[in-house]
């Protein structure tokens, strides 16, 4: 394994702290298409809405950082829209999906550097 930061992507879906309802942890990036043959190889990304967007899981709760590298607590969510680096732990050999080699990336640290309050209510 290996470690590699993305930088500068948007956050989204935050279950980094909580389990999810189909267990583990998680987060989802959005990204431009300018980036897809970067990401590419960290997992498998879909087109939704006109971005690209990767579901990042991981079996153990993933670090949170704020834009000064001070952990987040537990009770400071991630609001759909914040920016981030994340660090991921990738393996050394890929595996094949779709006839393509990938390395499924898995979040160990996110920073956040644009927080977006985590918005509960009604619309």
């Amino acid at each position: 394994m290996h470690k590699v930061i993305v930088k500068n992507v948007v956050l989204k879906w935050d279950n980094t702290r909580k389990e999810g309802i189909y267990g583990g942890y998680s987060i989802q990036i959005e990204f431009n298409g300018d980036r897809y043959e970067e990401l590419f190889q960290l997992g498998r990304a879909k087109l939704h809405n006109g971005k690209w967007v990767m579901n990042l899981r991981s079996q153990k709760p993933i670090k949170v950082l704020d834009c000064k590298l001070e952990k987040l607590t537990n009770e400071i969510r991630i609001g759909n829209g914040s920016v981030g680096n994340i660090m991921l732990a990738v393996p050394d050999e890929p595996i094949y999906f779709k006839d393509q080699k990938i390395r499924k990336g898995i979040p160990i640290i996110i920073q956040v550097i644009e927080y977006v309050d985590y918005f509960t209510g009604d619309f």
